[in-house]
């Protein structure tokens, strides 16, 4: 079973369409923290679990670090446009 229709069958077993099915294998470390965060539904396997949860946490505080301590980039003097709306003319 494909993940949309997967999805469609818990929407539909649970009467509700609040349902986001990720596969977390290929998600961001930052959508795989929150996930793990949240409420468990089904766990297989513990010691894959702890892999899982150990390996997320891990990569989560090294993308945080790194946004954290990205440099702040002021932009340069009349080379953006201020307006929030572009310029008109030829293209």
């Amino acid at each position: 079973m494909d993940f949309l229709a997967l999805q469609g069958a818990l929407q539909d077993a649970t009467a509700s369409d609040q349902i986001d099915l990720i596969d977390l294998n290929s998600a961001s470390p930052t959508l795989r923290f929150e996930a793990i965060s949240g409420t468990l539904l089904l766990k297989r396997d513990d010691q894959e679990m702890a892999e899982f949860v150990s390996v997320t946490s891990r990569e989560y505080e090294s993308a945080f670090q790194i946004l954290t301590n990205w440099p702040k980039i002021e932009p340069i003097s009349g080379c953006l446009n201020p307006s929030p709306h572009p310029p008109h003319g030829p293209a």
